[in-house]
């Protein structure tokens, strides 16, 4: 089997429950890390075209009882069906089975990717070497050409995918820069605040820490924030099709968690807290059970935080891994 990249699996399974004289046949769109992708468009040719949920699930009643079905792809530019060979697809005679059809990047969009993939890390290098070179423009070598003629590819096409590499590679640090520095300020944040919340209301360097901490953090998450609009736009307009949903989808999982279950769920009551201690070096102190409770709220935030790092630290590293794979 061939495997290229951003590949989908889609398995279908015939039910016994169905109308007579037909034969039902469910299925799912996934990516390869098992995700839905309900935005591809697949038709069963002579049985019509099922309708993709967002979940990436789908049904299909095929006329009569055949035992193999013809699958295509409808408006998916540079995708096509790798397995099974020409989309034949065997009607499985147990509604238990599920079958496999492979789908992912062309031949030629492959390999087209491959070379511009090669030509964008030799501009880096000669980049780091003082160098300059831009193959979206400058000149290429006749055995590239000669291959590029042989393998049916078009050089324009090459010289574009170039510049979209590129995009994509000079977008790439600005995330992982963004999401580095939130991450650890966040940490930075818990752990201040698991250290010295106890002293905090008495010791006047504790409260200063957790204020220096809450600020780095406020600094981090700002830009997190405010960066949201432009990364996803970049996703949208630097990939394409099944691979810009995932990349979104996994942005999107990371940014869910960051601002809607940590900063919001954790982040933001931990305030209440420090104005408490803070309120406690000056003229207008609290009382001990103010305190105490303040103190009481802060550890038990701190302590729900570990779990909510651990899903984030998950869902970053998936973003990770979907923008490295080109």
């Amino acid at each position: 089997m061939r495997c290229t990249a951003a590949v989908l699996l889609l398995f279908i399974a015939a039910t016994p429950v169905q109308p007579q004289g037909t034969t039902r046949l469910l299925g799912k769109l996934v990516d390869l890390q098992g995700a839905p992708v309900g935005k591809v468009r697949l038709q069963v040719t002579g049985h019509g075209e099922p309708e993709i949920f967002s979940s990436g699930e789908f049904q299909l009643d095929l006329s009569g009882h055949p035992n193999q079905v013809e699958v295509r792809l409808l408006n998916s530019p540079g995708l096509e069906i790798l397995y099974p060979l020409k989309g034949l697809v065997a009607v499985p005679a147990s509604a238990s089975v599920r079958v496999a059809i492979v789908v992912g990047k062309s031949d030629r969009a492959y390999i087209n990717d491959l070379l511009a993939a090669r030509f964008v890390q030799l501009s880096a290098t000669l980049k780091q070497n003082g160098v300059r070179y831009d193959a979206s423009f400058d000149s290429i070598g006749d055995g590239v050409r000669r291959i590029i003629e042989l393998l049916g590819l078009k050089e324009d096409s090459l010289r574009r995918t170039i510049v979209q590499q590129n995009q994509r590679a000079s977008m790439k640090p600005a995330i992982f820069k963004t999401f580095d520095a939130y991450i650890l300020k966040a940490k930075d944040l818990q752990s201040a605040f698991r250290l010295v919340t106890s002293v905090a209301a008495k010791d006047r360097t504790a409260i200063l820490a957790l204020q220096q901490a809450v600020t780095d953090y406020n600094a981090a998450f700002t830009e997190l924030n405010n960066n949201r609009n432009a990364f996803q736009s970049t996703i949208r307009n630097d990939w394409s099709g099944a691979e810009a949903e995932g990349i979104s989808r996994d942005l999107a999982d990371v940014y869910t968690e960051a601002v809607e279950e940590i900063h919001k769920g954790y982040v933001l009551p931990l305030n209440e807290s420090l104005i408490v201690l803070q309120r406690a070096h000056g003229t207008n102190k609290p009382g001990a059970a103010q305190i105490a409770q303040a103190v009481a709220e802060a550890d038990a935030a701190v302590r729900q935080m570990d779990a909510r790092f651990t899903v984030l630290d998950e869902r970053y590293a998936r973003l990770r891994a979907s923008l490295g794979r080109d």
